[in-house]
């Protein structure tokens, strides 16, 4: 089986938020709930390096991805790598956009809304012939004045908030800016804090961390 990949280096580490593992499923966002006022215009996003600041979900190292549209070539040759191995044909004939993250891997997002909703495919080139990619459904949108993206795998209930490099918030304004996503849910955290407390990282990771930022445009 083959859904959403999410290749990075290890960087997060767990803590658990005042809305954390108590809080029940019924009250956490639904897909419908994050999705219901959402904005998202790919085209105000693109070329930039975003990364993930704060997420909800088991514990994962930091994201970085970039959005890109692809061209007329890229969309034939997505078509080839694809189209035998979907359970439901893709529309070819609607708004996408690639998510291109650190590792190379790249992922197509096909528009199925106008309030930032996406299936997602992820090609793979060595399928076997009767091999299906199982697609994801996302929810995108953009908040705090287009400083910020909300991301939401609705398939696995997990979501992200992402920033521009340049924008990354200091430390003790992480909670603040990441409530602004209006999202609820288990098990928030942040790649500056570990452990069940809100603790400073150590300061080697903390400078692992930084050099990371410095050098992840160079990997695009």
């Amino acid at each position: 089986m083959f859904t959403l990949a999410i290749h990075f280096v290890l960087l997060i580490t767990a803590m658990s938020t005042s809305v954390g593992p108590n809080i029940d499923h019924d009250q956490t966002t639904s897909c419908e709930d994050f999705g219901r006022f959402a904005r998202f215009n790919p085209y105000s996003v693109l070329e930039d390096v975003w990364m993930s600041f704060y997420y909800w979900g088991p514990t994962s190292p930091t994201w970085f991805v970039k959005f890109l549209l692809p061209n007329r070539e890229q969309i034939a040759y997505l078509k080839y790598l694809i189209d035998d191995h979907v359970r439901e044909p893709v529309n070819w004939t609607a708004p996408m956009v690639l998510l291109k993250e650190k590792s190379n891997i790249t992922h197509l997002l096909v528009e199925q809304g106008d309030r930032g909703q996406y299936i997602v495919y992820t090609p793979y080139k060595d399928l076997s012939p009767g091999d299906t990619v199982d697609t994801v459904t996302v929810r995108i949108k953009q908040f705090d004045n287009g400083r910020y993206i909300g991301f939401m795998n609705c398939d696995m209930h997990v979501a992200y908030a992402l920033v521009r490099l340049k924008d990354v918030p200091k430390k003790k304004l992480i909670q603040d800016e990441a409530a602004k996503m209006g999202f609820k849910g288990r098990k928030g955290k942040s790649y500056l804090y570990r452990g069940h407390e809100w603790m400073p990282i150590e300061e080697a990771d903390y400078d692992n961390y930084i050099d990371n930022m410095d050098h992840s445009e160079e990997d695009y």
